[in-house]
């Protein structure tokens, strides 16, 4: 089971080190950046995510468009400055839209220019390093490394089984899925809707009450939760398998991981979505909680961050 852990001491040669700022609630990851030529020394937060392209919304500078020209400036912690010269500029009307993002996935511009990419926790928290060649001896546990090849055209990564597993024992598993997709933004996993629903039977059969349910009409959020009641919850166990079917990896979510507890209202929610009949299910590696990610061109790589 993979647990929080902020750890370890980290120095690479040669890799640029940024600090990272993660929203709690929607695991959504930050890091400060700048436009050379516009606002340096005034940085701005920017969304990093799975996608290939980057993209600098022009309400931040008042729809100037010469910001084309600029370069995102990001400052690292060992005090080297990277630019980034090639990111879109778009100018949104719907100003609930946060349309800042780096592009950090398998196949993107920033990992075939700057090589690949590892969000890890350090004792600084968490970090991005760019530029890393370690990733196995300098950020893992033993053994527990997990490299999953990436179709970056139709950026789905292998097959996979979703499980609830109590005590070892797995009380409900899908039929294999032939591939996932790789989410850019949205929820950190989308489940099928048959592993969901057990949950939210497991909980209300305890006492929970649905609140909200969600297209599937699966509920995904209820009161009268408990903390001693969402221990009893199974952990959500995704195997992930080569072409062939043989299991090479399993990711494995507690109940803290994928439900949110507000202890105050007596409220739970679901950190999961559901996938629709004709969706894939999904996974976005970066929302993931307490592990390490290695971004390459055609892979992702998770590991069990090491404990000191």
């Amino acid at each position: 089971m993979w647990v929080w852990c902020l750890v370890f001491g980290l120095v690479v040669k040669g890799a640029i080190i940024v600090p990272v700022q993660t929203d709690r609630f929607t695991r959504d990851t930050f890091i400060n950046v700048s436009l050379s030529g516009f606002n340096e020394g005034n940085a701005f937060p920017i969304l990093v995510h799975l996608g290939e392209q980057s993209v600098i919304d022009a309400r931040l500078f008042d729809g100037n468009d010469m910001i084309s020209s600029s370069n995102i400036v990001i400052e690292s912690m060992n005090g080297v400055e990277l630019l980034i010269p090639d990111f879109l500029v778009v100018l949104h009307s719907d100003m609930n839209t946060r349309l800042s993002t780096l592009g950090i996935g398998p196949g993107s511009w920033f990992v075939e220019s700057h090589g690949p990419v590892n969000l890890v926790h350090t004792m600084h928290g968490r970090s991005l390093v760019i530029n890393s060649t370690y990733f196995e001896q300098e950020s893992c546990q033993p053994d527990s490394v997990i490299v999953m090849p990436v179709d970056t055209v139709t950026n789905t990564v292998p097959q996979a089984e979703f499980k609830l597993n109590i005590n070892g024992q797995n009380i409900v598993e899908t039929e294999p899925v032939l591939s996932i997709s790789l989410s850019i933004v949205g929820s950190y996993m989308g489940l099928p809707r048959v592993i969901a629903s057990v949950a939210a039977d497991l909980l209300a059969s305890h006492g929970a009450v649905g609140l909200v349910y969600d297209e599937s009409g699966t509920f995904t959020s209820f009161r009268n939760c408990t903390s001693s009641m969402i221990s009893t919850l199974p952990d959500i166990v995704v195997s992930i398998s080569d072409n062939s079917g043989i299991a090479f990896g399993y990711i494995i979510q507690a109940p803290d991981d994928y439900i949110q507890f507000r202890s105050g209202a007596n409220e739970c929610a679901f950190r999961f979505s559901v996938a629709l009949t004709n969706e894939r299910p999904w996974m976005n590696p970066i929302m993931f909680e307490g592990v390490n990610v290695r971004i390459q061109n055609t892979s992702i790589s998770f590991c069990d961050p090491i404990e000191q």
